[in-house]
């Protein structure tokens, strides 16, 4: 197996395990308060939920389009290995996406300020994994199908010359 295919099966768990190894790592060291002296985590987590929210539905009607009937690319991808694959990666993008929508609810609704706030810091690197995980799942679907759409919708070399019009 080529090491490029290695590298897009697993994805989204390098980049979760990679995100929550670093976020252990920079509160072990004790630059979480500074981290958050200089961004306002609530913000953050608000901004990756909104992506999420909008990005797991889209990966699921990339999906839906993949299974409508007709011509073109998805006729001939319909049934192969290569579709099969892809079919898993929508359905470990929509279970990350909603796994990240679950974990960051809690931080969205508790104040700062508030005592849950401090018990809710210890989940903070559990959040950082699933989110990028969810995101770097989502971005493999999203760019596999761009990939796919692009390589089959190349305009065709015309190998004719017009023919002249006489006046």
């Amino acid at each position: 197996m080529p090491v490029l295919d290695r590298v897009e099966r697993w994805l989204p768990a390098l980049a979760g395990l990679l995100a929550l190894f670093a976020s252990v790592a920079v509160r072990f060291v004790g630059w979480d308060d500074a981290f958050t002296a200089q961004i306002d985590l609530q913000a953050l987590i608000g901004v990756t939920f909104n992506v999420i929210a909008f990005a797991t539905p889209v990966t699921v009607a990339l999906f839906a389009i993949t299974l409508a009937p007709g011509g073109g690319f998805i006729q001939q991808l319909f049934g192969t290995k290569t579709y099969a694959l892809f079919v898993s990666y929508v359905i470990w993008a929509l279970l990350l996406g909603v796994a990240a929508l679950l974990v960051s609810a809690p931080f969205l609704v508790a104040r700062p300020e508030a005592p849950i706030s401090g018990a809710l810091s210890n989940f903070a690197p559990i959040w950082w994994g699933v989110a990028a995980a969810s995101l770097a799942a989502i971005g493999r679907v999203l760019l596999i199908f761009l990939v796919w759409a692009r390589s089959y919708s190349k305009p065709k070399r015309v190998t004719e010359r017009p023919a002249l019009v006489a006046f």
